[in-house]
Parts: structure tokens; C-alpha cells; sequence
């Protein structure tokens, strides 16, 4: 069935300061700048907003006086966008440097909806500047069903990782949720193709949107704007081209306008998104016994290894 979404996304660098500021300064600067930053997004009454990888850390700060800041902070960023996230009736990831009850320090992505806290994902694959800064990481991946879908949330140095990639694919993930300092480049679309699902990226500094599973780029921040407002349907499966010529078109006569089939090219995949209001795309397929692509690959690896020596 349709699962249209609407993402508000920023790309917009934490902010910094060069003169003398209190503790209480700093708070409301940072609250001052987030409010500025997200006040073009409301107006789209986007149902998820991303903010980029420790928003809340301000630049040009001794490592001393970051961690003096993380400690007064406490909880009170974090209130200010649940408060945000209830008045809008949406969810919001707050990635922040996160101190747990035992004192341990994490890179965390926080998930706000409609005023609760509903999870959150500690940065599994840390820096070896984080580690010697005492950060500990994260024991499993971010997967955290939502009222939207399950969501996989990464963090940036997360995105070099093939083994930690390689949970978030088992997981049938709805989508991936990239909050980084780092961009990534291809790493970005490869996870989104190898996951089989879009990827909503949020960059500080950096080009930040959504990729989709065939790799295309649908929705981009530019050097003009920080921020993008976009709609995105999650019901979608990918579909190998094999065998499947005639079943496509089958498909498409049966659904008309209720089912989108885009070929990006090149792929030998395609992507079959519904927009019916009672079937999705999984039982579309499943009604004409199309093979999704990993149940085609599947299949392809089994019956090479049957005629084959080598070992896989």
C-alpha cells in the first residue's frame, strides 16, 4: 500500500562562536539556530526531520569545555525538539554526544516522535580519535520500527562498514537514515542499493538528501540551500529484468497509475512502487510470481554453485 512520507532535511553545520559565551548562552544559541535553520521545513508538515551528526556541538571549542557543555546541557536540547517534534506531530533525529547512566560517552542519534523519545542508536564503528577521546560505541545497529516503517539509523564513520552493512540488509529496512560530517560519495547509494531501500542523508556542511535504491539521487541540498522538503513513497520492491518482461507489463495493465515501474538503466533491476490504496507492492508481485531481486540473485548463486567447483 502507498506510504507516502514527507522529509524535511538539513545540511546546515552546527554553530560557532568566537566570543566568550556561558553555558546558558550556548543553549539558547544553539536552540536560536536550529529554530532558524527548520522554520522553512514546517510549512511542508513533513512527517520525519533530519539533522546532521552532533548538532548540538559547537565549533571552536577545547575538548574540555565540549564535554563541560554536554554536561550542563543535560536533557534540555533534547526537550526543545521533542517540543518541536509534538507541536509539528512529527518525528525528529536528534543526533547528539550522549552521556549514559554509567558515564559512558556515545554518538547518538536520538529518535523524537510527536514529543516522546521512541529510540536510539549508538554509533557502533567509532574514529580512533572518538575512542581516544573516551567514547564507547554502540553494541548493535539502529533498527527501530516507527509509525512510518522500520527505519535504519547510521552514523558517519558507520558508512565504511561492509559487516555492519550486511545487518541493516537482513533487517528489510523501509529506510536508512545517514546522519554524518562525513559525505561518503558512492558508499552512499551502494548501502541504499544493497539495503533495498531509499537513503535520507543529512551532512553538516555537505550536499545532504535522498537516494533511492537504484542508486538515483532524488532530492539534493545545493550551495544556495541548506534544507530540502521532500515526498517519498516507501512501498517499493526491487525487481530483477530476467523472465520478467511480460509479467511487468501484465503488471502494469492490471494496476494502471496504482503502480510505478522505473528502470533507471544499466541496473538490470527496476523498482515497482504502489500507490494503491489496499495492495502493495510485495503483493503485486507476489500475485503474478515475480521474483524480487534477492530471491533472483538467490537463485542464480544456488544454480551457479550446482555447476560449479568453485566455492562460494
Amino acid at each position: 500500500m502507498a506510504n507516502h512520507i514527507q522529509i524535511g532535511i538539513t545540511s546546515s553545520p552546527s554553530p560557532s562562536f568566537t566570543e566568550p559565551m556561558s553555558l546558558d548562552e550556548q543553549i539558547q544559541q544553539t536552540i536560536t539556530h536550529w529554530d532558524k535553520t527548520l522554520a522553512p521545513l514546517w510549512a511542508d508538515q513533513p512527517d520525519l526531520i533530519l539533522l546532521p551528526e552532533n548538532c548540538d556541538r559547537w565549533h571552536n571549542q577545547s575538548i574540555e569545555s565540549l564535554y563541560a557543555f554536554y554536561r550542563y546541557r543535560g536533557k534540555a536540547i533534547c526537550e526543545h525538539f521533542q517540543n518541536r517534534s509534538r507541536t509539528h506531530q512529527c518525528m525528529v533525529i536528534y543526533p547528539h554526544t550522549r552521556q549514559d547512566q554509567a558515564g559512558n560517552w556515545h554518538n547518538s542519534a536520538m529518535i523524537l516522535d510527536r514529543g516522546e523519545v521512541i529510540g536510539c542508536y549508538d554509533k557502533c564503528k567509532l574514529t580512533p580519535r572518538e575512542i581516544d577521546r573516551g567514547f564507547e560505541p554502540g553494541c548493535s545497529p539502529g533498527i527501530i520500527d516507527t509509525r512510518l516503517g522500520r527505519l535504519g539509523l547510521i552514523t558517519c564513520f558507520d558508512l565504511n562498514f561492509l559487516d555492519l552493512m550486511n545487518l541493516y540488509a537482513q533487517a528489510n529496512l523501509d529506510l536508512l537514515i545517514f546522519t554524518s560530517m562525513y559525505h561518503g560519495g558512492l558508499m552512499q547509494p551502494f548501502w541504499a542499493y544493497q539495503c533495498r531501500c531509499p537513503l535520507a542523508s543529512s551532512i553538516s556542511g555537505l550536499s545532504s538528501g535522498i537516494t533511492l535504491p537504484t542508486g538515483e539521487c532524488i532530492a539534493q541540498t545545493t550551495n544556495y540551500q541548506n534544507y530540502i522538503s521532500a515526498n517519498i513513497n516507501l512501498d517499493r520492491v526491487l525487481v530483477h529484468l530476467d523472465f520478467n518482461d511480460t509479467k511487468l507489463k501484465q503488471l502494469k495493465t492490471r494496476y494502471g497509475r496504482k503502480v510505478h515501474i522505473h528502470d533507471p538503466g544499466h541496473l538490470g533491476a527496476v523498482a515497482i512502487t504502489s500507490d494503491h490504496e489496499h495492495v502493495s507492492a510485495r503483493e503485486m508481485i507476489d500475485e503474478l510470481a515475480i521474483e524480487d531481486l534477492d530471491q533472483y540473485l538467490k537463485r542464480a548463486s544456488e544454480m551457479s554453485c550446482q555447476h560449479s567447483q568453485m566455492q562460494l
